[in-house]
């Protein structure tokens, strides 16, 4: 009460936290003293009836929550690479029975383990799109390693990047490349 009373302050004057102590003791010692149970039982209903409205707006919360972790860049990346596996090792065992490896190599368009996510779509690859002072996305040369517009991070000679630097993670490397970091589109 002492923090809303002075509009939000961290450390309110102690005497004002004194103050609604004991007012707030006041009230319940005079409740308990003056009332008969019907007077607990009110109080009661009245603290349940105010929480109700709280708890949707709780339960709404929460299902904003997990509609938006349904969409989180890592989620839809893990839904990608879980279909994208199991398309594979469909195919290997109805092509080959259980004698088959798995290899990263071109496919068809729409043929290929991910055939049923589309890895190009903004829910992918806008997270971590850096833009122009207008908003437009900036392009990155991954063969090049350099930004379209010629921007780089200010500590880019140290090794590790800046906080808007080039978009790289452990999966941006090409499967079976022995761990050498070879980027996407290399050979």
């Amino acid at each position: 009460m002492g923090i809303l009373t002075t509009r939000g302050s961290q450390n309110p004057p102690k005497l004002l936290v004194v103050f609604w102590g004991m007012v707030m003791g006041g009230i319940a010692l005079v409740m308990l003293l003056l009332g008969s149970e019907s007077a607990l039982q009110g109080l009661q209903s009245l603290v349940i009836i105010t929480a109700v409205p709280f708890a949707i707006i709780v339960l709404l919360l929460i299902i904003a929550w997990l509609r938006e972790l349904s969409t989180d860049p890592r989620t839809l990346r893990e839904k990608y690479a879980d279909t994208a596996l199991r398309n594979a090792i469909v195919t290997g065992v109805d092509k080959y029975d259980d004698d088959f490896e798995l290899q990263v190599v071109p496919s068809a368009p729409g043929t290929g383990a991910g055939a049923d996510v589309e890895s190009t779509h903004a829910d992918y690859t806008d997270w971590y799109r850096r833009t122009d002072e207008d908003g437009r996305p900036v392009g990155y040369g991954f063969e090049t390693d350099t930004w379209a517009d010629g921007w780089e991070p200010e500590n880019a000679g140290d090794g590790t990047g800046g906080a808007n630097a080039a978009p790289t993670d452990s999966d941006d490397t090409t499967a079976g490349d022995g761990g050498n970091g070879t980027r996407r589109g290399q050979s």
